[in-house]
Formats: C-alpha cells, sequence, structure tokens
C-alpha cells in the first residue's frame, strides 16, 4: 500500500488540525467563550459566596458548599434567601442541590413545603426535589409517595423514583407501577423495574 492511500491514524488527524486555521479559529473562540461563561458565573454568585462567608461558610463557588463539613443554620438561611432570588437557572439549581447534606435534614418538611408551594423558579424546584431525595429517610416514605404522585411538580418528581425503588415496603413498589404511564416518569420508572427483575 502506498503511503498515499495509507490509512490516517490519530496522529496524522491531530497534526492536520494543528495547521486547520478555521478549527484552530474556532477552539479559541470556544475557549473564550468557556473563559467568559466562567467569569459571568463567578459574578453571579459573588454575593451569595459573600452572605455564606458572614456566617462563616467560606467557600470559593457555591459547588464548593459539598465539600464544607457542616453547613450552619445561619448558612441554610442565607441559601433559602437566595433561592427566590433572579439567578439563572444553573444557579438556582445549585442553591436547591446545596440542601443534599444529612445535616440539612432538620430543613427536610420545610423544604418539601416550598417544593409543593409551587412558588420556586423551575430550577430551583430541581435542585430541591434532589436534595429532598438525597436526605430522606427511610420514615419519610410517605411524604415522598405524596411528592412523586403530585403531578403539579412536573418532572422534578423523577428524583424520588430511585427513594421508591429502594425501599422494601410494597406500597412503594404499587406507587411505582401505578405511574408507569406518567409521561414525565413512565420511562425511568418501567426501565429500573425491568433491571430489578434481572
Amino acid at each position: 500500500m502506498s503511503r498515499q492511500n495509507k490509512p490516517k491514524n490519530a496522529q496524522d488527524f491531530l497534526s492536520e488540525l494543528e495547521t486547520d486555521f478555521g478549527f484552530q479559529a474556532a477552539a479559541a473562540m470556544r475557549r473564550e467563550a468557556q473563559h467568559d461563561e466562567a467569569e459571568r458565573r463567578k459574578r453571579e454568585q459573588a454575593e451569595l459566596i459573600a452572605d455564606l462567608e458572614k456566617v462563616g461558610a467560606s467557600i470559593n463557588e457555591i459547588s464548593d458548599l459539598l465539600a464544607v463539613p457542616v453547613v450552619s443554620s445561619g448558612g441554610y438561611a442565607v441559601l433559602l434567601d437566595h433561592m427566590t432570588r433572579d439567578y439563572r437557572p444553573w444557579l438556582l439549581e445549585w442553591i436547591g442541590r446545596s440542601f443534599g447534606r444529612k445535616d440539612a435534614y432538620c430543613l427536610f418538611e420545610e423544604l418539601v413545603v416550598l417544593l409543593k408551594g409551587g412558588s420556586l423558579p423551575e430550577a430551583a424546584a430541581t435542585g430541591v426535589a434532589a436534595a429532598i431525595s438525597e436526605i430522606a429517610r427511610p420514615s419519610d416514605l410517605d411524604t415522598i409517595i405524596a411528592l412523586v404522585s403530585d403531578t403539579a411538580l412536573g418532572k422534578c418528581r423523577i428524583f424520588f423514583v430511585r427513594n421508591l425503588m429502594r425501599s422494601k415496603k410494597p406500597h412503594a413498589r404499587a406507587t411505582l407501577r401505578a405511574l408507569e404511564s406518567d409521561p414525565d416518569l413512565g420511562i425511568e420508572i418501567r426501565l429500573r423495574l425491568s433491571r430489578a427483575k434481572r
């Protein structure tokens, strides 16, 4: 086989990309857009980070909060306050997910009321639903069933499917069966139930 007809390997392809002006220009634009987005996110969460620091939670960005061993009640009060502010969806969801820690269980009922109240922006509701699912205890099964059955909550109910799958209680499995045709949850439920049969 002549060199001209020899198939290209990955190294040949990468070498070509290094000299491809169009590819390099597009890559530079992507890097600049990523940098601009990172800077914008830093500015967006600056007030939240400053308020958290005032109550003893010293972090660089909201995602760092998950690594903090204990969040004070003051920290959770700050998060509850900021969760209803006019932030972009990514930040609202992160704020909601920040309650997904065992030490936030004292707020379980309050989070449930917030979620059911329908006043949270969609992204915040998604984060709060994920947090509720994370901190729920087996004794909260009836609350989880009520949440997963409440179609007004929409797609964020999908987080509660795993809670029901973990439960050994017959009414947990009965609830899943009843929701198999739910437009938001049906695919996930059928998939999990089929895996459980294997």
